[in-house]
């Protein structure tokens, strides 16, 4: 009888031993199940610090400067390409602050200025010709982005002496007054009043160290060819070619005959582009105000034409401010104006 209750004992104790090698009691499973739980919390914790991290490196509330201006501006053309990218800032760039300009496809340093109120992109090498680039600008937690156009190339500058080109009075748009045509039909309107076909201007010499280019303007009426024009040339003076094939006439005074009565622009401004041939000048803009007290007076005329009165050189309200743009003004082959005048 005792030989059974040992071997029974025995059995029972190495029952026990099977089992736990075997088998995972109810509170370890419930111990692996925390851990996990609390593994789990763990990444999440880290997760989180990692984004909160992220977030506070992207957006610093104690920067709050504003980008002002850029220049060049938006949309801007006919930018030199040797300019330079300036952002201002509507406050100063606090230390520790964050700012960068960057101009598409273009290396270069940036440098903020010594009151931290602007930075400056200088290009490595000069902006490459006649080419859209895209400005992205970043102060503080502002972002703004933007393009401007570059100048074409450089045409040879003394290719332009001689030439006269003919820019047709019809080919211009004006803008200001608002109605021109009403201006123009009121002069034409006094009798033996002729107005001009065309606008002559020549360049007359380059001078390449300067960046200036001499010109000299008139009227001319009839067909390319067979023109009559008045004289003498009105002498331009030097104008400005340092953006070549860019370059401006004026301020000068315009006064041109038509039919015996002189009709006098003050203040006369041309601005154009030389073609890379040197054949023609394009994207023309022109400026200037018209004395009109010999045609009913300025107070009649402005609300006629939808014009302002201005002063004229003698101070008396009697000039009304003119604005227009032409396409493009061609060659006159062959003709010499300032030669024809002498």
């Amino acid at each position: 009888m005792s030989r059974w209750i040992l071997l029974l004992a025995l059995a029972a104790c190495g029952g026990k031993d099977a089992g736990d090698s075997g088998t995972t009691t109810g509170d370890e499973a419930d111990a692996d199940t925390d851990a996990d739980a609390d593994a789990d919390a763990d990444a999440d914790a880290d997760a989180d610090a990692d984004a909160d991290a992220d977030t506070d490196t992207d957006y610093d509330p104690n920067c709050t400067a504003v980008i002002d201006t850029v220049d060049p501006a938006a949309g801007e053309t006919n930018v030199s390409t040797d300019a330079l990218v300036t952002v201002t800032f509507d406050s100063e760039l606090p230390a520790g602050g964050t700012a960068t300009l960057t101009v598409s496809g273009v290396s270069g340093t940036n440098v903020v200025a010594a009151d931290n109120l602007s930075m400056t992109f200088t290009p490595d090498a000069a902006l490459p010709a006649e080419t859209t680039l895209t400005i992205d600008a970043q102060v503080c937690n502002d972002v703004k982005s933007s393009t401007f156009t570059t100048l074409p190339p450089a045409i040879v500058a003394t290719s332009v002496e001689g030439n006269t080109y003919l820019l047709g009075w019809d080919d211009i748009t004006f803008t200001q007054p608002n109605n021109f045509d009403a201006l123009i039909g009121i002069i034409e309107a006094i009798p033996d009043v002729e107005m001009i076909d065309y606008v002559l201007v020549q360049a007359t010499e380059v001078d390449e160290v300067a960046e200036t280019l001499s010109a000299v303007a008139s009227s001319a009426w009839g067909t390319p060819g067979s023109l009559t024009y008045t004289c003498p040339a009105i002498d331009a003076g030097s104008a400005d070619f340092s953006l070549n094939p860019l370059f401006s006439i004026g301020p000068t005074d315009y006064e041109f005959d038509a039919g015996g009565t002189p009709i006098v622009i003050e203040d006369f401004e041309l601005y154009g582009r030389f073609t890379d041939t040197a054949d023609a000048i394009e994207d023309i803009w022109l400026t200037g105000r018209v004395d009109v007290r010999d045609f009913g007076g300025c107070t009649l005329l402005s609300i006629l034409a939808g014009g302002t009165c201005v002063s004229c050189s003698d101070l008396q309200p009697e000039c009304l401010d003119i604005v227009g743009s032409a396409p493009s003004a061609g060659i006159e082959p062959g003709f010499d104006l300032e030669g024809s005048c002498l």
